[in-house]
């Protein structure tokens, strides 16, 4: 990063209009979002990189996926230079040797481990790997009928589902290290959990949409998978139970300032 890049994005977050920390808690989906003018990330991502046409309204999961990939990358990237060209500048050095790095790495993975290992990850995991290959198989149909109620939900339910599985092991896993060593990382957990909650509900009445006579959706599958999100919701619920309170920047506590 240049200083000159540096001295922009520093410039750019200063800028009146924006809303702190709105990208944290939100869905990712920025095709809809109406708070992406006053969104740092967006604008960030958006001036790194032009976004590439989609061929078709409704993004695969496949597509969702790497895209969603691709942006964390980007936004790593820049904040790890933006650290980098910040401590050079107060002539901080920044290093470690490689038995601390060992260590550290050490008790990241049993972390990492341990928040995987978790039930509602394991479900929320579940409920991903189950939902991915009946949205792959349905896709095609749905957008050869000319279903466009269909495409859509299918479209919400390859964002969403991914977006459930993500947030919950994010919001597990910040609740594991607020009990331990960084207690302020319960509230990220309640705001976590609570995207999640909302991801789980626009999943359900997706497939809702599927389960209406006409519908191209094997018997029984869309219900299963409404029980299984209403389980995901209740345990969610069960362990956040602070979590809906959570006020999201910008989306909960002014969301009729679209201006």
């Amino acid at each position: 990063m240049t200083d000159r890049e540096f001295e922009e994005i520093i410039t750019r977050a200063g800028a009146p209009g924006l809303i702190p920390g709105i990208y944290n808690y939100c869905d990712r989906w920025c095709e809809r979002c109406p708070f992406t003018a006053r969104c740092l990330l967006f604008l960030d991502l958006r001036d790194m990189r032009a976004p590439a046409p989609r061929a078709e309204p409704a993004a695969t999961p496949e597509a969702a996926d790497a895209e969603d990939g691709q942006v964390a990358r980007e936004s790593l990237e820049q904040a790890l230079g933006l650290v980098r060209r910040g401590a050079e500048r107060l002539g901080v050095t920044l290093s470690m040797d490689s038995r601390d790095h060992r260590v550290l790495m050490a008790r990241l993975d049993a972390h990492r481990a341990r928040a995987r290992a978790d039930p509602l990850v394991e479900l929320a995991t579940r409920l991903l790997m189950t939902t991915l290959p009946i949205v792959r198989t349905l896709g095609p149909v749905v957008r050869a009928r000319g279903d466009a109620r269909a495409v859509d939900a299918l479209e919400v339910l390859g964002r969403m589902t991914h977006l459930l599985a993500g947030k919950t092991y994010r919001a597990v896993s910040s609740a594991l290290r607020a009990a331990g060593e960084i207690p302020e990382l319960a509230e990220d957990a309640n705001g976590t959990a609570k995207v999640a909650r909302l991801a789980a509900a626009e999943a359900r009445d997706a497939w809702r949409v599927l389960m209406e006579a006409g519908r191209a959706a094997a018997d029984g599958v869309p219900a299963q998978m409404v029980r299984l999100l209403d389980e995901l919701d209740r345990r969610l619920a069960a362990r956040f139970p602070a979590a809906m309170a959570f006020v999201r920047p910008g989306f909960d506590d002014r969301p009729n300032d679209l201006a």
